[in-house]
């Protein structure tokens, strides 16, 4: 039937080939056995819907279909079963994908025929990749499941979800709460655009939440604890890292995760020494400042300030139990640095975080050295001095 009319250049409907059948004539057909479909007989003047998102919209002959209810099996088709289970549910608003607009005067026709009074229709624009096709699941793990197994937090998850197709007018910020949204929620601020799934927006949410959790002593021991075993897996240790290391590296690395498990890309370092063979790009970036020779020469002046230091009893973010400050300042020393050696104190700082990291961006020098403890960074430093080949 579908392939005739479509071949014959008509809209594919049914064409009511049994409509005309007696009564004598269909009781036949059941008795030998015949299968046979229930279908509506849909009005026509159901063509006019009103949506809250799209208002009012005019339907044609194709959305007035004779649509099937009951199968030849007996099994309810989506055209009854929903009009009938929101019903007995007491469903004032119905919340699905504009796919189905066109399938709406058949229910509005469902609910008039049982004589009760239809929801409200709210039809949601789909959602668009990157390049502007539609999301499915052939596009990759678009499912809410896959998300959390990827570290995406509940709350980032639902905040960004919220924000697919809703731009609230009330909220002077985008980092809300459940009961924030809820209490701001508003039908009339629903867009008809197709909203963008935009991944890197997830990852911002994400990252949001992750530094709040992290910022709090008691959350951020209790994720410390959670990620050590998952830490010591990815990056192949032999031993879980202490509870104590895992905590600095998730506190200074705070704003700096998407997902927790960026600690092992972003913070590796903090479990275990970096590759002395580092990277092409930190590699040019340190070339591009010092020489090998000014290289050496700073690495020896670090390593001659910071034995100073110790020597004193000065100690990277610590006071003494009366409250005087005996804490070293990684400002001071590399300012110390810089006009004995005339270079840029930034100078200094990179050499020394890359020799302590192998990056060249991270957590400041003071509390990194305080993190990593005295004779960690000695022995980095050493060991990159002895690596260096430029």
């Amino acid at each position: 039937m579908r392939e005739k009319a479509t071949a014959e250049g008509r809209i594919p409907v049914y064409d009511k080939r049994c409509s005309h059948l007696e009564k004598p004539q269909i009781e036949n057909l059941i008795k030998n056995g015949k299968h046979f479909t229930i279908r509506l007989k849909c009005p026509t003047d159901t063509s006019l819907v009103t949506d809250v998102v799209y208002g009012k919209i005019k339907m044609g002959l194709a959305q007035q279909d004779d649509a099937v209810l009951v199968k030849s099996d007996g099994t309810p088709t989506y055209h009854l079963a929903h009009p009938i289970d929101d019903h007995l549910m007491r469903i004032t608003h119905v919340f699905r994908g504009e796919e189905w607009l066109p399938s709406t005067p058949k229910h509005l026709a469902v609910f008039r025929g049982l004589g009760w009074t239809p929801p409200k229709y709210v039809h949601l624009p789909l959602l668009f990749n990157k390049n502007r096709t539609k999301l499915s699941k052939r596009s990759g793990d678009v499912d809410v499941h896959s998300f959390i197994e990827k570290g995406y937090l509940p709350e980032a998850v639902i905040n960004f979800v919220a924000y697919l197709g809703w731009t609230p007018k009330t909220s002077g910020k985008e980092v809300l709460s459940l009961d924030e949204m809820a209490e701001i929620f508003s039908l009339e601020e629903l867009n008809r655009g197709n909203p963008i799934v935009n991944m890197d927006k997830l990852n911002w949410f994400n990252g949001k939440y992750i530094s709040e959790h992290l910022s709090n002593p008691q959350t951020l021991e209790a994720i410390a604890k959670e990620m050590q075993p998952k830490i010591k897996e990815f990056l192949n240790l032999e031993e879980p890292p202490k509870l104590k290391d895992v905590i600095n590296a998730l506190f200074l690395s705070k704003d700096k995760l998407d997902v927790y498990m960026d600690i092992c890309d972003v913070g590796d370092y903090f479990f275990k020494n970096p590759d002395t063979k580092i990277s092409s790009e930190v590699e040019a970036a340190m070339i591009k400042v010092a020489d090998k020779n000014q290289i050496i020469e700073i690495m020896r002046k670090v390593l001659y300030k910071l034995e100073k230091v110790n020597s004193e009893g000065f100690k990277f973010g610590e006071l003494e139990s009366n409250g005087k400050d005996k804490s070293a300042n990684w400002g001071e020393i590399s300012k110390e640095i810089s006009r004995e050696l005339g270079v840029k104190p930034s100078v200094v700082s990179l050499i020394t975080r890359i020799s302590l990291t192998g990056k060249k961006s991270g957590p400041g020098l003071n509390d990194l050295i305080a993190a990593l403890g005295y004779e960690t960074v000695v022995s980095r430093l050493n060991i990159f001095e002895k690596s260096i080949n430029i």
